[in-house]
């Protein structure tokens, strides 16, 4: 669709450092434009927004697999689960849509 861009903002950075504490949180916020105007995704046109982490291992038969992020990305969306196999897995979910906004803590990107 021509006219339509997205963006990312990230007010208090897109890193943390060293003097950040293992509390300390960043929010990442999607801005859509169309014909150069600003949506407002919280009043008359909600928009839904899935959110998604590189993980290699994702494929279609993974119950972290959403069809608008594909193989090789997991979604983070909040998710309420349908399935699980007879040792307790879950293998299938149904993820909620959220807003512009998510937010990711110290603790979550530590390398562990």
């Amino acid at each position: 669709m021509n006219g339509v861009s997205l963006s990312f903002v990230a007010k208090k950075g897109y890193i943390f450092n060293d003097t950040s504490s293992d509390n300390d949180t960043r929010e990442i916020q999607a801005i859509v434009r169309v014909l150069g105007k600003t949506v407002n995704d919280t009043i008359s046109q909600k928009l839904s927004f899935y959110w998604f982490v590189q993980n290699i291992s994702i494929s279609k038969s993974s119950p972290f697999y959403n069809k608008y992020g594909g193989y090789g990305w997991k979604c983070l969306n909040p998710y309420k689960i349908l399935e699980k196999d007879e040792y307790g897995n879950i293998t299938l979910v149904d993820f909620n849509s959220m807003g512009s906004i998510f937010t990711i803590a110290k603790e979550d990107v530590q390398i562990k």
